[in-house]
């Protein structure tokens, strides 16, 4: 019903700014909030929208997403029936192997880079007015990620089983994204799903975006002083550092304490994804360097 009344959306917007554009008339812009014609321009485009635009950034995110897409495509295999399956695990502890397996730090360079622009916004703001409406902020956010976030679980709940078949198909659909969504599909719209049952995430990859989410949360209780005390450079450089420094102590002593190992193969993947991978603790010092590059 929900996407129907979308595709109703998307009809009738199209057709009233076609339908003005050729009777050259005055349009409505709320009207064509839905339309594919301005909306595939401004998708589709190569030019900049925005003076501030850092174009370089388009690379940058191409080529880690590339990287990200080629590892996950390889770990994928284990899953599979594989007539060389000795082959592809003594491939794993080759250092060759790390070349696409390298792919799980790209996740870090869309750290560094949210951290970065969300600076850059925060920083330009209180210049300019002094004062950042959070409310305002945390409003904006949550509705700008979490309104495609619920239409992906609708239609994985709805229509994704049947996008495919066969044996693989259907077991890992059903017992690996269909059961999860059905049972915690309000974790991640919470944005809580990587500590609230982090084995069962309705759509593993949502894990970023929650985690992203949390940051954002947290980035006034950082950006404020950081902007406030910006000359005092013996205060500004080292809390800087010193909250990045925070991952770092984290990921050594909690492998520590539980005997995590680093490798795909290992007996323990799932402590290691809960306590490492998806953890925010773990995930803050590339963060925080993206802080420190907005705020250079």
């Amino acid at each position: 019903m929900i996407f129907s009344a979308s595709l109703i959306f998307v009809v009738l917007s199209t057709a009233y700014e076609v339908t003005s554009n050729i009777q050259n008339r005055e349009k409505n812009q709320l009207y064509c909030a839905f339309s594919i014609y301005s909306n595939s321009k401004i998708i589709m485009t190569m030019k900049s929208l925005s003076g501030r635009e850092m174009t370089f950034l388009h690379g940058i995110r191409s080529l880690a997403i590339m990287w990200i897409v080629l590892c996950h495509t390889y770990v994928l295999y284990w899953m599979k029936p594989l007539v060389n399956t000795n082959e592809y695990f003594n491939w794993i502890q080759k250092y060759t192997s790390m070349i696409p397996f390298g792919g799980y730090f790209a996740v870090d360079t869309f750290f560094l880079m949210s951290a970065m622009l969300l600076s850059l916004s925060f920083f330009r703001e209180l210049d300019k007015s002094k004062r950042i409406n959070i409310f305002g902020l945390y409003i904006k956010r949550y509705f700008r990620i979490t309104v495609p976030m619920a239409a992906c679980i609708l239609f994985v709940l709805s229509f994704y089983y049947y996008v495919s078949n066969g044996p693989l198909w259907n077991f890992y659909m059903q017992i690996m994204v269909i059961d999860n969504c059905e049972k915690w599909w309000w974790t991640s719209l919470l944005y809580v799903s990587n500590y609230v049952n982090p084995g069962k995430i309705c759509l593993t990859h949502f894990w970023y975006l929650i985690i992203d989410m949390q940051f954002y949360i947290l980035s006034p209780i950082i950006l404020y002083p950081i902007w406030r005390y910006q000359k005092i450079k013996w205060f500004t450089y080292p809390l800087i550092l010193a909250i990045a420094s925070i991952s770092v102590i984290y990921v050594f002593l909690i492998s520590m304490k539980h005997g995590l190992r680093i490798s795909l193969i290992s007996e323990t993947v799932s402590e290691r994804d809960f306590f490492i991978y998806y953890n925010i603790l773990a995930r803050i010092d590339s963060w925080m360097m993206g802080i420190l590059t907005g705020f250079i």
